[in-house]
């Protein structure tokens, strides 16, 4: 269970850093 956690927690920072960059290149 805690290793399915943690592979989750990884999926979800990825997608988070990959919808954020395209964001802050434009906004900024």
């Amino acid at each position: 269970m805690c290793f399915a956690i943690i592979v989750l927690l990884v999926i979800v920072a990825i997608i988070i850093v990959a919808v954020l960059k395209p964001w802050s290149n434009k906004g900024a």
